[in-house]
């Protein structure tokens, strides 16, 4: 299971929704690049519910398995399995803490903190076709790309400004 301590924005269920239906009838989804493309994605985690709300970034994190998208803030995501993570993967093989999402000047970096590893690649790669991140080092994802958390798959798009 995958939870947030933020609420899902109406605007961006309707972006997964278009995505959803993009991939099922085999056209570009929505908020990804074409190929040859390169536009660079950040990370930023879900609205808290009644908080004063920071600018969003427009970069989502979406879970591939249930289609469920995750607004990267501003101030990075935190993801894995403790409770005290933006984004709380409970599985087994999730680190406590398994990577952080940051975004510096419009650009996502994911940086591995675990010790069953992140992997990133293109939409549709095997598992065994991912490329595995150096530990503790930050590296930019681009947007698009597909990265696995010790199996469990997201890909980065980036949407309209999350509100």
């Amino acid at each position: 299971m995958i939870s947030s301590r933020g609420k899902t924005d109406p605007a961006l269920a309707e972006l997964l929704s278009l995505r959803e239906k993009a991939v099922r009838s085999g056209g570009q989804a929505a908020g990804m690049p074409a190929e040859e493309d390169e536009a660079e994605l950040s990370p930023t985690a879900p609205l808290a519910p009644e908080e004063k709300k920071a600018p969003a970034t427009g970069f989502i994190l979406v879970h591939m398995a249930s289609n469920t998208g995750f607004a990267v803030p501003p101030s990075g995501l935190l993801c894995g399995s403790s409770s005290a993570c933006d984004l709380v993967i409970e599985e087994p093989q999730i680190s406590r803490n398994h990577c952080y999402i940051t975004i510096k000047r419009d650009r996502l970096f994911l940086k591995d903190l675990s010790k069953n590893g992140c992997s990133v690649g293109a939409l549709g790669a095997g598992e065994a076709d991912l490329l595995r991140l150096p530990r503790d080092t930050e590296v930019e994802i681009k947007l698009g790309r597909v990265i696995s958390l010790a199996g469990v798959r997201f890909l980065l798009i980036r949407g309209e400004e999350v509100q």
